[in-house]
């Protein structure tokens, strides 16, 4: 439902409509502290816990399903837990959108979901790109949840080095991981300053300004620099 909300929320003529999108997005979650949160899944998955008893009284399935202690417990608590680090910056960018290009694609001819593919979605990747980037940065360091959740049998980097430490005193290895974890980290952020950074085109009609993301071709800025050329 997430995805809605957001498409919903970013539409600017709707202001009441976008708040209330905003608030039911956010609000029952970020308050809600990590450790109650991965609690609360393991009263979910667990073996005669409510996802497994309501499978069974529906008759789907007649053994309880293993959902805790392993990949899919782990990969379900982190899921819940890293969306609204992913909704909020595509909400954001979303929001930035002006409802024009829409209307203008609208009355070009084109249909309401060929619009939304080729105006909406291109202009709203910035977000999607920021939010890939902070949920990855994020889990690189994630360890209650994988710790609860994956009852030790799902390792991540950070329990890596945490058990380098603590169980064989190897202070060599768990520096060597965290040091590769910070340079994974920089270069991520770094490449997508660099990918994403939006240049700014000043064009020669009334002093206009054009911002062309990164994901736009460089000929583009060229072409439009030079129509603007001829119709002087």
């Amino acid at each position: 439902a997430r995805p809605p909300l957001c498409v919903v929320g970013g539409q600017g003529e709707h202001v009441k409509a976008a708040a209330l999108m905003h608030a039911l997005e956010a609000r029952p979650e970020l308050p809600v502290t990590l450790l109650v949160r991965c609690y609360a899944w393991l009263v979910l998955l667990q073996r005669r816990g409510v996802v497994n008893s309501w499978l069974q009284d529906l008759g789907i399935i007649d053994a309880p399903l293993r959902l805790m202690h392993n990949f899919t417990g782990t990969t379900i608590g982190m899921l819940h837990i890293m969306l609204p680090f992913m909704v909020l910056p595509l909400y954001a960018s979303m929001r930035a959108i002006n409802q024009d290009y829409m209307r203008a694609a609208a009355n070009l001819g084109a249909s309401p979901v060929k619009a939304f593919w080729h105006i909406y979605v291109p202009l709203s990747l910035p977000g999607l790109a920021a939010g890939i980037i902070i949920v990855f940065v994020l889990c690189l360091g994630f360890y209650v949840t994988p710790a609860l959740l994956g009852g030790g049998r799902v390792m991540m980097w950070s329990m890596q080095i945490e058990r380098n430490v603590t169980y064989h005193s190897d202070w060599g290895a768990a520096s060597a991981l965290g040091v590769v974890l910070l340079a994974m980290t920089l270069a991520l952020v770094g490449w997508s300053k660099l990918r994403w950074e939006r240049p700014r085109l000043v064009l020669p009609l009334a002093g206009m300004q054009l911002d062309f993301g990164g994901f736009v071709k460089e000929y583009a800025a060229d072409r439009v620099a030079a129509l603007c050329r001829l119709a002087e």
